[in-house]
């Protein structure tokens, strides 16, 4: 029981790391597109940089942030059709849901991993938006924030096979407004 606690403590430690990273990325977001928009404004000129740093930092916050919205019952379900279902039965379609996002996070995990190796071995570059960043470091989150999404809906998996409350039905009335 002690090492399942610590385990969980260090995967929420990671996630809420995670999220934290991501916000710090939307804040740079908007501060470097609001400089490079004043800067082209009063002086004529923009940053090579901005465009290919932001568009980066999406797929780093949407990776990064995965995780802790599945944690937080943050993401959309659609509940229309499980809704009049008995809560039996909602938690057999919410076991199926979680199993296929938990499979497609393997398929994320693995094939994330061979590009990102592949494209270190090769010493690629992202020839389109800075030509001297090895394009490993943006291909890299890929596998790590499905890591991590999977560590999750594993956790969300173990809940709902031992009668813990991970369905939205179940959740929603105990959410933090």
């Amino acid at each position: 029981m002690q090492l399942r606690n610590l385990l969980a403590r260090a995967l929420d430690l990671a996630i809420d790391g995670a999220a934290y990273l991501a916000a710090l990325l939307l804040l740079f977001q908007v501060a470097a597109i609001s400089l490079d928009v004043i800067v082209r404004f009063f002086f004529g000129f923009a940053s090579e940089v901005v465009v290919p740093l932001t568009s980066w930092s999406l797929v780093y916050i949407a990776f990064l942030g995965a995780a802790w919205l599945q944690r937080e019952r943050g993401h959309v379900a659609l509940d229309l059709l499980t809704s009049p279902l008995r809560p039996g039965a909602r938690r057999w379609f919410d076991l199926i849901g979680i199993s296929i996002g938990a499979g497609c996070c393997v398929v994320l995990v693995w094939y994330g991993s061979t590009v990102t190796w592949d494209s270190f071995e090769k010493d690629l570059y992202d020839f389109y938006g800075l030509p001297y960043v090895p394009i490993f470091i943006v291909y890299i989150i890929i596998p790590l924030g499905s890591l991590l999404f999977l560590l999750q809906l594993i956790r969300d998996i173990w809940s709902l096979l031992t009668g813990g409350k991970t369905t939205l039905s179940e959740t929603t009335g105990s959410r933090k407004s």
